[in-house]
């Protein structure tokens, strides 16, 4: 009995990952194509949004994005020019200057916009009223 437990609760799990993958991938889609950044480029620009300030350290950024400092740095140098924009600063640690911090500039928060608007839309307009209350219900556990 306790494998067919097992087995359900894999089950179950393989199925939340199929869901999660396609939904990312929808979403990445259409970042791609509206504005040629990536979901990873979308978490960046979100957690900048969504701290004190619009600013965040390196190392507070590689965990939240879960990327490597290499793969960040590359991040970073792509967006620092983001179609001719200025989206985000990049200023060096008064404590450690090997680091850097990343603020986000009003234009970068207005893109924000747009791009939380765009992804709203798509997941509002592509996912059933059962998938999304499911999503809401997840956000407050």
């Amino acid at each position: 009995m306790a494998d067919q437990s097992k087995i359900h609760v894999m089950d179950a799990w393989i199925n939340y990952s199929k869901f999660y993958t396609r939904i990312s991938k929808a979403m990445n889609y259409l970042l791609l194509e509206q504005h040629q950044l990536g979901l990873n480029d979308f978490y960046f620009l979100y957690f900048l949004s969504e701290a004190k300030n619009n600013e965040l350290q390196q190392s507070e950024l590689q965990s939240l994005v879960q990327l490597s400092p290499s793969a960040l740095s590359r991040m970073v140098t792509r967006l620092l020019d983001y179609k001719g924009l200025t989206i985000i600063k990049k200023k060096a640690l008064a404590h450690d200057k090997r680091g850097y911090a990343i603020q986000l500039t009003e234009t970068g928060e207005d893109l924000v916009k747009q791009l939380l608007a765009a992804l709203e839309t798509k997941l509002e307009t592509s996912l059933k009223a059962s998938d999304m209350k499911h999503i809401y219900s997840l956000s407050t556990e």
